[in-house]
């Protein structure tokens, strides 16, 4: 799949999305941000919440959720898509009424449907076909309690897994007392038969090691269909006492017919929900992202890189490449490095991908980092693009 094809994709899908303005707000990490947009402004979004206005930050929102509301984003879209820093987005974006904008609204949601029609069937290109309908919102309450031990402590947490609004698997981690460790992991999902006549309760294996009390709990599956493309997952959690966090994996594979291709998914889930609170639902599947930082007090100086997909650690595992590209070019556009890196399949959440030495560049000089790494024809090529300076000798 072309560079371009990625680029047409991902303008597709953010024009799509902006033509629903009444869809959810979403934070970077695919969370459901909890209020309604109020007016947008350089330093970022304004949300009333239950607790009042709140302003979020640009970079902390989804790229769906800026394409909509940030008119300087939308305005360079395409020099967003090329991975050029923020500094290169120099469009000046037009100024329209609220009418206008409600117009010129109806205009891309026409626009939409047509090129939907006019789509090839069975395209596999991902980004093509995914647009995430609105979840209804769910409560703790809503959770069929007699399932848990102790309701008034359960932490509870979901998952977009898919575009359509039942696409959604709600998760209770239980435990039977406040201070023990969550040993319960309870599933529920209104709209999915496997879980919703019947939840699924599933007790976790304990096991005590010389540093703390570990539970895991076995692998639950998930598929939905995305247009052409079948995506099946194995949602994966372990707990641990004394963290009210729980680490989970999820084992994505995207298929049409025998093409397929599988990624692992890594992080930890610590902003649950209890007693009133709404529960929030991550959307597992959104762009990929690949980023790369100078490390700091390294010395000639080194580059740490990540691969994420709403948040989480992305690991390619079966027909995605695992190699990126990596230059780095001097003020004179000299190229003075050049790698292949491979990327660190036992990476943990919150680790790097890769590390990468600079051996070639001179100390407090500016120079220009590109990368890019195939992901194959489900997601297509993911750049990356920005300066470093490097510390001094």
């Amino acid at each position: 799949m072309s560079r371009l094809r990625f680029i047409l994709g991902m303008i597709a899908i953010t024009i799509a999305c902006a033509g629903a303005y009444g869809q959810d707000l979403r934070m970077a990490n695919g969370v459901i941000l909890k209020g309604a947009p109020v007016k947008a402004s350089e330093n970022g979004l304004d949300v009333q919440t239950a607790t009042g206005v709140r302003t979020i930050e640009w970079n902390s929102l989804a790229p769906s959720t800026r394409y909509r509301h940030e008119p300087l984003f939308k305005a360079n879209y395409g020099t967003v898509l090329e991975g050029l820093p923020s500094s290169a987005r120099t469009n000046i974006p037009e100024q329209v009424d609220e009418q206008t904008e409600t117009n010129a609204n109806k205009e891309s949601e026409s626009q939409t449907a047509v090129a939907a029609s006019a789509a090839p069937s069975g395209d596999p290109f991902l980004f093509d076909q995914l647009v995430y309908e609105r979840v209804n919102s769910f409560f703790p309450g809503s959770f069929p309690v007699s399932e848990l031990a102790a309701p008034e402590t359960a932490r509870f947490y979901g998952f977009q897994y898919g575009p359509a609004q039942g696409d959604v698997v709600y998760l209770a981690f239980d435990a039977r007392g406040s201070k023990d460790v969550l040993d319960t992991l309870v599933i529920y999902t209104p709209s999915n038969p496997a879980y919703r006549s019947a939840p699924l309760r599933i007790t976790g294996f304990k096991k005590t090691t010389s540093d703390a009390k570990v539970v895991t709990f076995k692998k639950v599956p998930l598929t939905t269909q995305i247009g052409g493309l079948t995506a099946a997952y194995e949602l994966e959690c372990a707990s641990q006492m004394y963290l009210d966090e729980v680490a989970m994996t999820l084992s994505v594979q995207l298929a049409v017919g025998d093409s397929k291709c599988r990624f692992n998914l890594l992080g930890a889930i610590n902003n649950f929900a209890q007693g009133q609170e709404l529960i929030p639902a991550m959307g597992i599947l959104d762009m990929p992202v690949l980023s790369i930082r100078l490390v700091p007090g390294s010395t000639p100086g080194q580059l740490a890189g990540s691969l994420t997909m709403s948040g989480l650690s992305m690991v390619p595992q079966e027909n995605i490449n695992n190699r990126l590209t990596l230059e780095v070019i001097s003020e004179t556009g000299e190229t003075v490095q050049k790698e292949s890196i491979k990327l660190d399949d036992s990476a943990s959440p919150g680790t790097p991908s890769f590390l990468c030495d600079l051996k070639k560049t001179a100390p407090e000089k500016t120079y220009t980092v590109k990368a890019s790494l195939d992901l194959g024809p489900f997601l297509g090529t993911v750049v990356f693009e920005d300066t470093i300076t490097t510390p001094k000798s």
